[in-house]
């Protein structure tokens, strides 16, 4: 439990650079607060671009992928988002 999260939005099949910002300033967070630094991916077919995230300094990333995300739908994410978020109790999710 716990962590600092970042959510890494996926547009045309590739994590928005923004992404990649917001994960540097949640690795120093987390390093800080002796936590994990993760990624959560929302998407079909999004669990390639893991490694990247982890090259980014991600200690782990999550994948919420399936067919309900080939187009996205607000409730659809967020429902997926709120789910894995109840789960796993992040300290602190970034956006």
């Amino acid at each position: 439990m716990g962590g600092v999260w970042v959510y890494a939005e996926v547009k045309e099949g590739a994590v928005k650079k923004v992404a990649f910002e917001i994960l540097g300033e949640a690795r120093k967070m987390a390093s800080s607060k002796g936590e994990e630094c993760c990624a959560v991916l929302v998407g079909q077919g999004v669990e390639g671009l893991a490694p990247t995230l982890g090259a980014y300094g991600a200690d782990k990333v999550f994948c919420v992928e399936g067919e309900d995300f080939a187009r996205y739908t607000t409730g659809a994410y967020t429902k997926a988002l709120y789910d894995l978020v109840q789960k796993e109790q992040p300290s602190i999710l970034l956006f």
